[in-house]
C-alpha cells in the first residue's frame, strides 16, 4: 500500500513539474539527466542550468578526493571522471558562448588541480606514486629545456659582444696573404733569419718590425731624406 502511496505521489509531482514547466517556464534541472549531446541544447537558458549542474558535480568530487579513506585505485578513478567534468563544463562554455552567442559565465570559484603533460590531478592524485615520477620527469625536462636556453644566451651575448679588437687587422691579414714572400726575401738578405725554403709563416713581431720599418721608409722617402 505504502509503494502504491509512494508511486502516486511521485506521479502527482512529475505531473505538477511538467505543468509549471509549460506555464512558466520552471524546470527542476536536478531531476534530469544530462545530455550527453551538448549541440541538442538550443537555449541558451538550459545550457547555463546544465553548465551550473557540472560545476555542483565538480565542486562535489573535487571534496571527495581529499577523503583519506580513499585508496589508490578509487583516487584514480574519481581523478579520471574530474578530468571528463572539466571536459563537459569547457563544451559547454564553448556552446554558449560561441554557437548560442550568450556572455560568458562567470570563473567557477572551483579548484582547477595541478596539469601534467595534459592531465589535471587533484587533491590526493597528486600524492600517487606514477603521478610523482611524471613530476620528477617533467622537472628534470624543465631543468635541461632552462640549460639549452642559458647556453643558447650565453652564446648569443657572446656574439653580440664579441672584441672587434680581437680580430686581425686588415693591414695584417692582407699582408699575410700579399706580402709574406718579400718579407721572407727582406729577411733573408739583411738578417738571414727566414729562409727562402721555411714553410712556417713569420710571427707577430716580425710582421709589426716588418710594418715599422716599411712605414719609416715611406716616410723617408716622402720627406726626401
Amino acid at each position: 500500500m505504502s509503494r502504491n502511496v509512494d508511486k502516486a505521489n511521485s506521479v502527482l509531482v512529475r505531473y505538477q513539474e511538467l505543468q509549471a514547466e509549460e506555464k512558466g517556464g520552471y524546470k527542476d534541472f536536478s531531476r534530469y539527466k544530462r545530455p550527453k549531446k551538448v549541440g541538442s541544447v538550443r537555449s541558451i537558458k538550459e545550457a547555463l542550468e546544465w553548465r551550473k549542474q557540472v560545476v555542483k558535480e565538480l565542486a562535489d568530487k573535487i571534496t571527495n578526493i581529499y577523503d583519506p579513506s580513499l585508496n589508490d585505485v578509487q583516487i584514480e578513478e574519481l581523478n579520471d571522471r574530474l578530468n571528463e567534468l572539466y571536459k563537459e563544463k569547457d563544451r559547454w562554455d564553448w556552446h554558449i558562448t560561441r554557437v548560442l552567442h550568450g556572455t560568458r559565465p562567470r570563473r567557477d570559484n572551483i579548484v582547477s588541480g595541478k596539469i601534467i603533460k595534459g592531465k589535471r590531478y587533484f587533491g590526493r592524485a597528486v600524492e600517487l606514486p606514477q603521478v610523482k615520477l611524471l613530476l620528477k620527469q617533467e622537472l628534470e625536462s624543465r631543468k635541461k629545456h632552462k640549460s639549452l636556453v642559458d647556453i643558447k644566451l650565453i652564446e648569443k651575448e657572446r656574439n653580440t659582444n664579441y672584441d672587434e679588437t680581437s680580430r686581425p687587422s686588415q693591414e695584417l691579414m692582407e699582408f699575410e696573404t700579399t706580402w709574406t714572400p718579400l718579407l721572407r726575401k727582406h729577411y733573408n738578405k739583411v738578417s738571414g733569419r727566414i729562409s727562402l725554403d721555411s714553410d712556417s709563416p713569420p710571427d707577430i713581431k716580425d710582421m709589426e718590425r716588418w710594418l715599422v720599418e716599411r712605414r719609416k721608409q715611406k716616410l723617408l722617402k716622402e720627406l726626401q731624406l
